[in-house]
């Protein structure tokens, strides 16, 4: 009785690392998948982040921090009026 109680906890065992292996290889390939498409995937429109410089308003904002100078001096004001 013992010999075989010991037999189903060595096969559930087994069954549960088997488990776990299978698991850890299905998140390693959606990983490996999901760096590929990003690395190599072709471009995404909708995540396309650059300012449309033919809109008057974004043009405006894109002019108003265009240079490295002109940055510097906006966050040194903000640096000093903010307290903390």
């Amino acid at each position: 009785m013992m010999m075989m109680m010991l037999m189903i906890l060595m096969i559930v065992i087994m069954l549960v690392i088997v488990m776990v292996v299978v698991i850890v290889m299905v998140v390693v390939v959606m990983l490996m998948l999901y760096v590929t498409s990003q690395l190599y995937g072709e471009a995404d429109p909708d995540q396309d982040v650059s300012p449309d410089t033919e809109d008057p308003e974004a043009a405006g904002e894109l002019c108003q921090f265009s240079t490295p100078l002109r940055g510097c001096q906006v966050l040194c004001q903000f640096l000093t009026r903010s307290r903390f």
